[in-house]
C-alpha cells in the first residue's frame, strides 16, 4: 500500500517531492492528536527527525 504523511508543520525544504492531496480541517485535528498517542520510533530523513508509527495503521478515505 501507499504511505501518507500528516505534516504538523511547513516543511520548505520537501519542495516538490510529495503531493498535498487533503489537509486537516480544525475540528478534526483531535484524531491527530490521538494518533500521535500510538507506539511511535524516530527516524532521521536529513533535514528533520520523523516520528513514525511502530505498527502499520490501517485506514480508510473518505470523499466528502
Amino acid at each position: 500500500g501507499g504511505d501518507a504523511f500528516i505534516a504538523l508543520a511547513e516543511h520548505p525544504e520537501w519542495g516538490h517531492g510529495h503531493t498535498v492531496w487533503g489537509e486537516v480541517v480544525a475540528e478534526d485535528m483531535a484524531i491527530v492528536d490521538r494518533l500521535m498517542q500510538r507506539p511511535l520510533r524516530s527516524e532521521d530523513w536529513g533535514a528533520i527527525t520523523a516520528s513514525l508509527f511502530v505498527a502499520p495503521l490501517t485506514f480508510q478515505l473518505r470523499l466528502l
